[in-house]
């Protein structure tokens, strides 16, 4: 009876740990952050904040040889035992001092830990302790700049994953470790980051339910990691069911589905002033685009810009363009874009040459044939003011320039195999093909209001899928509306022929 009962408690507090109420719903909603709760977050992020950074002195003062290990560790068992014997809100100050100064203890213990048993190098350890630090300072300058849930968790989030990300670039320099270790540290850091975000869910639970003693979350931080990690999974797997189940089909059905089709090109009507002015300026933009990344592989090529540098620059453009989404920003939107185009040509280099074996000079000849395609679409759009005669013009003027770009770029960039300089002009060649495609896809876009040609020129990559698909989809069945269309005036005649009794030894195919 004893050994059940013990059995049934031990259960009953397993699952009460793992027990939590919170839900996505403030993460996802677009209410003000309450008073209570952003200033009880505000001093639990300075307070994780200034313990990790002593702990990364304790840390210091061991490798210098300023304390030795039998001192850290009498110290943070006098700070532990301290700080349980004071309580009560009129020693908060007191608790404080206890958890920041055993913070420097336990940073002093925790080294030999991880360097020994674990063996992790010095800088390295060092680099992740003051990267956790300033996640918690990147939380906290989220909460002193926002008053909103959704926009709180974002901001903690892109910021931290963008300073974060300087910090290990200036610490490799520092600390001159190479770029493998920086990689590995930063997703460390980043999964820190995450954990963080959730916690700030469970705290903002807590804060609710009329526990503000933020000191309380210093401790238990660390001791509810399993449960909130546990709790965070179920809902992910939860809400990744639920999506699966309801939406995904009805998502790829709609974006797959265009209620366009091929009348417009095949009309001679003339185009409408404000869809060409949209389409010109969507031509110029990706011509100045694909240009700005033709110019970013060849700096690469060149070796003027490295890898990090590119890396960093295209982080911190993809972060620029989340924030600055509004219509009256557009001028914003697309001078990130082209640059964040020039930092993404520089990565593509590497990238092609290492998983598909293509060198640099065929990557900056694509980019160039690429924009010269544009340009080409651009010019036809100046003078011409029919459907028909655009399209064809379009394509036309691409073709015969791009050929001329490929035969001048072999010799520039020394492409002396024939087949790889065609390999290049029909890669360039789909890519124009597309372009005349989702012209058709941007006619039907403009028609419904949808004139932004920065986001036209973002949604370019995006609806590739889709609109590949549709023009598939148009051809097939044009085509085979054709073979039937063919084959039954081929019988008819076979019947009317087989009427008569000369041709009565006719067949449908003769």
């Amino acid at each position: 009876m004893c050994l059940s009962t013990v059995i049934q408690h031990t259960v009953g507090a397993i699952m009460a740990y793992f027990h939590r109420e919170w839900d996505w719903s403030n993460v996802r909603s677009f209410s003000q952050v309450q008073p209570l709760v952003l200033q009880v977050l505000k001093k639990f992020y300075l307070l994780m904040n200034v313990a990790f950074a002593s702990s990364s002195f304790g840390y210091y003062l061991l490798v210098t040889g300023n304390i030795d290990f039998l001192s850290a560790t009498i110290g943070s068992w006098v700070c532990f035992i301290a700080f349980i014997s004071y309580g009560g809100w009129r020693q908060m100050e007191i608790r404080v001092f206890l958890l920041i100064t055993g913070a420097l203890f336990e940073g002093a213990l925790l080294s030999p830990v991880h360097t020994g048993l674990l063996g992790i190098d010095i800088g390295n350890y060092l680099c992740a302790i003051l990267g956790t630090s300033l996640v918690f300072s990147c939380f906290w300058a989220a909460s002193k700049s926002t008053r909103r849930f959704d926009i709180f968790y974002l901001g903690g989030v892109t910021l931290s994953a963008s300073v974060v990300l300087l910090w290990m670039f200036i610490a490799s320099y520092a600390l001159d470790f190479d770029s493998v270790h920086i990689y590995q540290i930063y997703a460390g850091v980043m999964l820190f980051m995450v954990y963080v975000a959730m916690y700030t869910q469970e705290l903002v639970h807590k804060i609710h339910s009329g526990d503000t003693e933020y000191i309380e979350y210093a401790i238990s931080f660390f001791t509810d990691a399993p449960a909130v990690c546990f709790h965070c999974g179920r809902l992910v797997l939860r809400d990744v069911r639920e999506m699966v189940r309801r939406n995904t089909v009805d998502a790829v059905k709609a974006y797959f589905y265009r209620s366009w089709n091929w009348r417009v090109i095949r009309s001679f009507n003339e185009v409408p002033p404000l869809k060409l002015r949209v389409l010109r300026l969507f031509y110029v933009f990706l011509s100045v685009a694909c240009t700005s990344s033709a110019f970013g592989s060849y700096l690469m090529l060149t070796g003027i810009i490295g890898l990090s540098f590119a890396t960093f620059g295209y982080c911190v453009c993809f972060i620029s363009l989340i924030f600055f989404r509004q219509v009256e920003q557009k001028k914003i939107r697309v001078f990130i874009f082209i640059t964040g185009a020039f930092f993404d040509g520089a990565l593509l280099s590497p990238s092609y040459a290492w998983f598909l074996g293509i060198d640099h000079g065929c990557t900056v000849s694509v980019l160039v044939g690429a924009s010269v395609g544009f340009s080409c679409f651009w010019a036809a759009s100046m003078w011409a003011r029919h459907f028909d005669i655009f399209y064809l013009s379009g394509v036309c003027l691409s073709t015969s320039v791009v050929l001329l770009w490929i035969f001048g770029a072999s010799f520039v960039f020394g492409v002396n195999s024939d087949l790889r300089i065609y390999l290049i002009y029909a890669v360039i060649q789909l890519v124009m093909v597309y372009v005349a495609m989702y012209s058709q896809e941007l006619v039907h876009k403009i028609r419904r209001g949808d004139i932004d040609y920065a986001h036209l020129a973002f949604t370019f990559l995006t609806d590739a899928p889709a609109v590949c698909f549709h023009s598939g989809r148009l051809v097939f069945t044009d085509v085979s509306r054709k073979l039937v269309k063919w084959n039954l005036h081929r019988f008819v005649r076979w019947l009317r022929a087989s009427k008569t009794p000369s041709n009565s030894s006719l067949c449908l195919f003769s």
